[in-house]
């Protein structure tokens, strides 16, 4: 029980470790005035910092996932707004309806929750 709740943790640092990763790629802001995602911020520590402790890792993950939310859903609809004007071709009706920016913080929100719920996984609720 111990191995399989340690594979969980291992699993979990190293996707939100991923999910830090893309964020600072991208050079996240939760909205225009606010600062990059980076090394002046608490959160980035939280998940890039391998000494930072595994409950400030959920609570970045938690407060990351709530600043995504709303922003996910202004990327869907702008993609949405640009298919009403350029209609794609999509026989199979399996495309992302985002932007690319959108699908980048989709994914960080898909590592995010893969993460949280490791670390539940793990005994950490």
């Amino acid at each position: 029980m111990f191995q399989d709740e340690r594979n969980c943790l291992v699993n979990a640092r190293d996707l939100t470790l991923k999910a830090g990763q893309w964020l600072r790629l991208i050079r996240f802001q939760i909205h225009p005035a606010a600062p990059f995602f980076g090394p002046g911020m608490t959160t980035y520590a939280d998940m890039l910092d391998p000494s930072a402790s595994d409950l400030r890792r959920v609570a970045a993950c938690i407060r990351l996932r709530t600043a995504l939310d709303p922003l996910v859903v202004v990327e869907r609809n702008m993609a949405l707004a640009n298919r009403a004007i350029d209609p794609p071709v999509d026989p199979y009706g399996s495309e992302w309806i985002t932007t690319k920016r959108g699908a980048v913080l989709e994914t960080v929100d898909a590592l995010l929750r893969q993460a949280l719920q490791s670390f539940s996984d793990a005994g950490m609720k």
